[in-house]
């Protein structure tokens, strides 16, 4: 009986050796049908690219390791990088910028923190709610700074303007 069980285990691999052959088998593929996809510029595009999931992917390991779920971890991700690209499209510094970018990013996890842990509303549904919110205030703030343009630079520079004592 035994002998039966390690020839079973012997032949069908195991997952992470399953997505290891996939992700040869697709290094090999694309690299005969696409022009230029083993250049160093392209594999340094790609690492890049990963890394940021890869960062994603830790704080998302932190929720599942504490027992949660979160899935408002992109959606917030994305409206912290739409409001910090408007900030410096509108002719603020970089640094200032991510800085903005970052205290919304914390705030929002901070906000569902609240509403998880004090509030006890289910991780499920509060996290789908901030996701969609989230995408919302994405999409309204880059559409509307794209069709106001220069107004939404002055709304931004007024909304961080140090307030005058008269």
């Amino acid at each position: 009986m035994p002998l039966v069980g390690q020839a079973a285990r012997l032949r069908r691999p195991s997952q992470t050796t399953a997505v290891l052959v996939m992700c040869v088998i697709l290094i090999v593929i694309f690299s005969i049908s696409l022009n230029g996809f083993l250049t160093l510029g392209n594999l340094f595009a790609l690492a890049r690219n990963i890394s940021i999931l890869g960062i994603l992917s830790l704080g998302m390991a932190v929720v599942v390791i504490g027992r949660g779920l979160d899935l408002s971890q992109v959606a917030s991700f994305a409206a912290a990088t739409a409001i910090a690209i408007i900030i410096m499209n509108a002719g603020y510094s970089t640094g200032l910028a991510l800085f903005i970018g970052l205290v919304l990013a914390i705030a929002i996890g901070i906000l569902n923190g609240f509403l998880i842990s004090v509030v006890e509303m289910p991780p499920l549904l509060t996290t789908l709610a901030s996701s969609l919110e989230r995408a919302w205030d994405a999409s309204s703030a880059a559409a509307g700074s794209l069709m106001l343009g220069a107004k939404a630079k002055t709304d931004i520079q007024a909304l961080l303007r140090k307030p005058q004592l008269q």
